[in-house]
């Protein structure tokens, strides 16, 4: 299949499932069970919660519940609170259970909360040090949709980049449609090995993203497929004289899936896959052609004190492409214990790379892990070599993880110490 078919294809795809997102985002808010319906001539007599305290909640919340004791029974009504508990802490259910009153015509109502909600759209603030390639800071604050942020990253891409970002997003349909717009400006630092190799990079760049999120599906064991849209208006400052300028836009989509099954106190398992697409416009004045894909899948298994995680992720540029699209395998996530500018000083348009990562627990929350990393970043029309490590460290439930992580090369033993935190 020709790219221009296959970016088509892909395009009616994401058609149908923006289409769908809208018009079945308020049927899945909330389903009633069939027997609540006949319910609706009792009077509540009290409302109680159950998985979490109730003081979790705010106080116009429990104040609304509160207004519901002494009404008649009304699913409509509970189902929008309901959808509101879901979305104020972050969870997957909220299910009613009715129990007779003190009197025949009177019924307790408890709200059964369980299951910590799938959040696809937040990214969290991270520091991250790698040992032959520095520190990374992502540090966001935001509260009611909005946030702001600031970032000096020398981990995902070819560069450092360092700036301020900003966004918003705005959730309708109990979180099913979420529009949002982001923003960013930032500075780029090239490390020697690059500049050797490129006349003349970019300065920095700022780009502009509208976007929504859809979610057309949300099983009932916190399972859920997204499907996100946007354009992505950048612009790179470049220090040629004359045309210090030059645009990249582009239309991003995503489509993601996850699923979690059972509770971390008895065995947790998940599973989780993304396809992200990336194709740079013909119109809106951009100065780039291109196609990016790129897919991620991988498995958590966690069962007393053993845990063990399984990932793949690859992908592929084609056209004429940015620097800034290219992959940099090699560095906190992928490929630990290389260097990026060792494996591709200029990134690479191919790129595949899988961790096996077991890991056996200490403390409620510290873990001892080691890990196996393998993958190979190479360009169209060449051969990639595979390239391996390896490493033991620790890590724990809330995000800190610490490794010493060792490539395998010919010649002496190079150890790379890698640590960092999500919070």
């Amino acid at each position: 299949m020709s790219g221009a078919a296959y970016r088509s294809l892909f395009g009616l795809v994401f058609l149908a499932g923006l289409t769908f997102g809208i018009f079945t985002a308020s049927a899945f808010s909330w389903n009633v069970p069939d027997d609540t319906n006949v319910n609706s001539r009792y009077t509540v007599e009290r409302i109680d919660l159950s998985g979490v305290p109730e003081n979790k909640l705010s106080t116009r919340l429990r104040k609304e519940l509160q207004q519901r004791v002494g009404q008649k029974f009304s699913p409509e009504a509970f189902a929008q609170l309901a959808g509101r508990i879901r979305e104020e802490l972050k969870v997957r259910v909220v299910a009613p259970r009715l129990l007779r009153g003190s009197s025949s015509e009177q019924i307790r109502v408890v709200l059964e909360i369980s299951g910590r909600r799938i959040d696809v759209i937040g990214s969290p603030s991270r520091l991250a040090y790698h040992g032959r390639q520095g520190w990374t800071a992502d540090v966001r604050a935001g509260v009611k949709g909005g946030y702001v942020g600031f970032v000096s990253d020398g981990d995902q891409l070819m560069e450092r980049f360092t700036g301020m970002k900003a966004g918003y997003a705005q959730s309708f349909f109990d979180g099913r449609v979420r529009p949002g717009f982001h923003f960013q400006t930032l500075r780029s630092q090239f490390h020697p090995t690059t500049l050797a190799m490129v006349a003349e990079p970019y300065r920095g760049y700022q780009i502009y993203q509208p976007d929504v999120i859809f979610t057309p599906w949300r099983g009932a064991d916190r399972e859920e497929v997204t499907i996100s849209v946007g354009l992505r208006l950048q612009r790179f400052t470049i220090p040629s004289p004359g045309v210090n300028r030059e645009a990249s836009h582009a239309l991003i989509n995503t489509l993601r899936y996850q699923r979690v099954w059972g509770e971390e106190s008895t065995g947790e398992s998940s599973v989780h896959a993304q396809y992200a697409l990336r194709s740079g416009l013909a119109g809106l004045a951009s100065d780039y052609r291109f196609t990016r894909q790129e897919v991620q899948a991988g498995l958590d298994w966690s069962r007393g004190r053993h845990d063990l995680r399984l990932s793949v992720q690859g992908g592929g540029v084609s056209g004429d492409a940015p620097l800034y699209e290219r992959f940099a395998y090699g560095n906190t996530t992928t490929l630990r214990g290389w260097s990026k500018f060792e494996l591709a000083p200029l990134g690479a348009t191919r790129a595949v790379a899988s961790t096996v990562e077991y890991g056996t627990r200490l403390r409620r929350k510290l873990m001892l892990a080691a890990f196996v990393d393998s993958g190979s970043v190479w360009n169209q029309n060449s051969r990639g070599a595979v390239r391996n490590s390896s490493g033991v460290g620790v890590r724990t439930k809330d995000g800190f993880y610490f490794y010493v992580a060792v490539p395998f090369r010919s010649g002496a033993v190079e150890p790379v110490f890698i640590t960092g935190a999500y919070f």
